[in-house]
């Protein structure tokens, strides 16, 4: 090792980084210099300034003399900003309210303003709180809109002062911000300090949304109808598509399947004429134009499907399926028998049995031939899958799945129905991963087998 080039070294120290925790690396600036000085430039790479009880109560002194450091401010790259507490309820916040309803809270602030001196910052991470509505602890612990807005708006404040500095003779000292990370973002119109503010000059997004509850039922509590029925048109037209040209990385995901109900996503509007990579996670395909859009992306280089599952049987009630203005062309009507037959309990609720005929030997053929410049690509649909490796055949299983319009609130689940003995049916729910895995193992191996090829160029 001690003949390893430098960049070898910092290469190998940073896969560390990427899988263990940082705690159990700090012997690593123990075993000579040259190891410290790499290990403390991935230490101290992304920093997170955290929303708890112990940082409230002494207005964030621990983050504020972590970026006094000057070894901080030489090498903090990537700054995560924990927007709502996830220990305390706001009820027990001395200055909620006024954070809330005029947006004024100084400590948090300030704090947020000393990402303005950090010159080497290239990537922010905002996480807010889990959902408005989902809350395990009560209503007193809601990150209300509000809030989320005034956080934001302090966010963006320090992010142009930083950008004055720039344009102020520090513009070869001070590094742009490229990357844009959110975390548990409303499926609700965004602030506009978001998308006309915050995404200037990114060139990488990641956007994972939460799912409000219960929203077409009256007296649940949850959002307005409008939210959740307009978020996916909101995602595509008011986020997306004013940075089209801009990026070359999208990540977008969900705490819970989307892409499909109460409002599809069909993405015709995107075309990214210098996006690179996309990865895409927890989206539900049950239309055969649904991934159109990215098969639009023709200059894709790297593809990489996470949790995406095509949804073969549907159970929807009428008064449902005219709710939410359900487009079943693409579906075939049937008794729901054998299986899914006495799904429902109430005799009198209008039940509508569907399924969806596409395979996933098909979509991998469409990636294949649809997307030439593709030279690497994953798909898996295991927890324990690790990102960026090619996919097994360990992890094709649970690729397809059913849903249940009764919990549709809940997001969709795997299977639902009656379970037959000796169930040799290749149509059956609980038959299609096996009845279909040779045709989809073939396809997915000749579209590997492409990338490969491809690289090869």
């Amino acid at each position: 090792m001690e003949q390893a080039p430098g960049e070898i070294l910092d290469l190998i120290i940073g896969q560390l980084f990427d899988y263990w925790h940082k705690k159990d690396l700090y012997q690593a600036r123990l075993v000579c210099r040259r190891w410290n000085q790499h290990a403390i430039r991935h230490f101290f790479s992304t920093v997170t300034l955290f929303n708890k009880l112990n940082t409230i109560e002494n207005d964030f002194q621990s983050w504020n003399n972590l970026m006094g450091l000057q070894t901080a401010k030489d090498n903090v790259r990537h700054v995560v900003i924990e927007i709502c507490s996830r220990d305390i309820g706001r009820r027990h916040h001395p200055g909620w309210d006024l954070w809330e309803e005029q947006g004024e809270w100084p400590a948090f602030t300030s704090a947020v303003d000393r990402i303005i001196n950090l010159d080497h910052l290239q990537t922010i991470g905002i996480e807010f709180c889990f959902s408005e509505m989902i809350c395990t602890f009560g209503p007193s612990y809601e990150e209300m809109r509000s809030a989320r807005k005034a956080a934001l708006e302090a966010i963006c404040r320090s992010v142009k002062q930083r950008e004055e500095r720039r344009f102020h003779g520090y513009m070869a000292k001070i590094s742009p911000i490229s990357e844009l990370r959110l975390e548990n973002l409303q499926n609700t119109d965004p602030a506009e300090v978001l998308a006309n503010g915050l995404f200037k000059d990114i060139r990488r997004l990641e956007i994972e949304f939460v799912i409000e509850p219960n929203p077409w039922q009256e007296g649940s509590g949850g959002l307005a109808p409008l939210d959740r029925f307009d978020f996916n048109r909101i995602l595509e037209y008011t986020m997306l598509s004013p940075v089209v040209d801009q990026l070359v990385e999208l990540d977008l995901s969900s705490i819970v399947g989307w892409g499909l109900f109460p409002s599809p996503f069909s993405g015709k509007s995107l075309l990214f004429p210098n996006l690179k990579r996309l990865y895409l996670r927890d989206f539900l395909i049950g239309r055969y134009d649904q991934l159109d859009w990215v098969l639009n992306q023709k200059n894709l280089s790297c593809l990489r499907l996470r949790n995406c599952w095509i949804v073969t049987h549907f159970h929807l009630r009428e008064s449902v399926l005219d709710l939410w203005t359900v487009n079943t062309d693409d579906w075939e009507r049937f008794d729901g028998g054998p299986w899914l037959a006495n799904y429902s309990d109430d005799e009198d609720d209008n039940s509508h049995f569907y399924r969806f005929n596409l395979r996933w030997k098909t979509l991998f053929e469409n990636i294949r031939e649809g997307l030439p410049n593709l030279t690497a690509f994953s798909a898996a649909w295991t927890t324990d899958h690790i990102p960026y490796t090619a996919p097994s055949t360990k992890d094709m299983k649970s690729r397809y799945m059913s849903l249940g319009e009764l919990d549709a609130d809940c997001g969709f689940h795997r299977i639902f129905g009656d379970k037959l003995q000796n169930d040799n049916d290749p149509e059956s729910p609980w038959n299609l991963d096996d009845s279909n895995f040779k045709m989809d193992a073939r396809a997915l191996a000749a579209l590997l087998q492409a990338t490969i090829e491809r690289r090869k160029q």
